[in-house]
């Protein structure tokens, strides 16, 4: 609701009512199919499988990911 919120309050003067809350709306529409999804698949049990490599692949994937988003928000404010 947080990142819903600061959506609608960022765009609330530059753009009608009638286009901030459905743009409000949509950009926390991922994070909730994906909470949900998370919820109805869970079947209770941890992950046994490959447990090592899980762990450790999450601790790459975090930072590479947000340094790739960083490179591509440069990437767009140069260009």
């Amino acid at each position: 609701m947080f990142f819903a919120g600061s959506t609608f309050f960022d765009g609330y003067g530059a753009a009608p009512l009638s286009r901030v809350i459905p743009i409000s709306l949509l950009s926390i529409l991922g994070m909730g199919v994906a909470g949900i999804c998370l919820i109805c698949f869970y079947n209770g049990e941890r992950g046994s499988r490959n447990a090592i490599f899980s762990k450790w692949l999450f601790y790459f994937f975090y930072p590479a990911h947000l340094l790739i988003l960083g490179l591509l928000r440069l990437a767009f404010l140069v260009w």
